[in-house]
């Protein structure tokens, strides 16, 4: 199974619903076992106008499975304001192909429940 993941992160300004912690050794484990390749893009390094340009990048995953990232990297006004920054984005390519979080159907699917439903698929 060939899958790359792309976490966008600021470790200063993450919010406090995202274990950066966890989400890393989730990657790791995953890794190890050869399940996953993955980079961190630490948008801390990123303009503002270059972490919107990531954004407008990544999200083509919810435009194709038909679910909401607007108000999970922003708002309704400002889409993606807090994308990789406040909040940490996971996009994963390859056999599988998709951006987290995520809504769908009023349930949020975080970074971390996606890698644990991985490890567990992949076991």
């Amino acid at each position: 199974m060939a899958i790359n993941a792309t976490v966008y992160m600021n470790q200063k300004e993450t919010n406090s619903r995202s274990d950066m912690n966890k989400i890393i050794e989730l990657l790791d484990k995953l890794k190890k076992s050869k399940k996953l390749d993955y980079r961190m893009i630490d948008t801390s390094k990123m303009t503002d106008s270059q972490r919107m340009d990531a954004y407008g990048k990544v999200i083509g995953p919810s435009v194709f499975n038909k679910y909401e990232v607007r108000r999970v990297f922003g708002t309704n006004r400002q889409s993606g304001i807090f994308f990789g920054k406040e909040q940490p984005a996971l996009l994963v390519e390859g056999d599988i192909w998709d951006i987290f979080p995520h809504r769908k159907s009023g349930k949020e699917i975080t970074i971390v429940k996606f890698l644990e439903n991985l490890m567990k698929t992949l076991e």
